[in-house]
């Protein structure tokens, strides 16, 4: 609808009718699609328990470590939101403290891509975490969103560069 200005700038320069219209379709867009919506806390929908299934799958497949490592095994769930609490604590951390005292740690780290992932999926991943005891962190790159391509090349270099397990893991067990 090119209205890519401040609002005092729309309100000045744009018609009332055309804005009104303009409201009135987004509000009857946001209604239907808030009636498609599936209610997250509904353990009977299909949607529900197939994406449950799906994370299971995910989250408790076998592990593809090596037969001579050894040490615990850990696995860490987390999701990647700008909005989380937690600001994923790698930048400078990195020092003779940061092993991770013969820890093997499987990592799984879900990220909205294309849009963030809907409230449903973030019940269904809480869900299947707490069912399986699986500690699910939320972290946060930094404050401010950013592209998944530069998410996922930050997390890669954090991962490169030996932080990325023990800061996560720093935060799953931080209590």
């Amino acid at each position: 609808h090119h209205l890519n200005s401040s609002a005092a700038v729309l309100l000045r320069k744009t018609n009332k009718t055309k804005l009104l219209k303009i409201y009135q379709e987004w509000s009857k867009l946001s209604t239907e699609t808030n009636k498609n919506d599936v209610d997250p806390k509904d353990d009977s929908n299909n949607e529900t328990q197939s994406l449950q299934e799906v994370l299971r799958n995910i989250l408790l497949s076998p592990s593809k470590r090596s037969t001579t490592t050894t040490g615990d095994f850990i696995r860490i769930v987390g999701t990647l939101h700008e909005s989380s609490a937690h600001e994923l604590p790698c930048w400078g951390m990195k020092d003779d403290n940061d092993d991770d005292d013969g820890k093997v740690l499987d990592i799984t780290l879900f990220l909205g891509a294309v849009r963030d992932m809907t409230t449903m999926e973030n019940n269904c991943l809480q869900r299947v975490c707490r069912e399986h005891a699986l500690p699910l962190v939320q972290i946060r790159l930094g404050p401010v969103p950013e592209f998944t391509s530069k998410i996922l090349s930050i997390t890669a270099l954090h991962h490169a560069t030996g932080v990325l397990g023990p800061s996560i893991y720093r935060l799953a067990t931080k209590g």
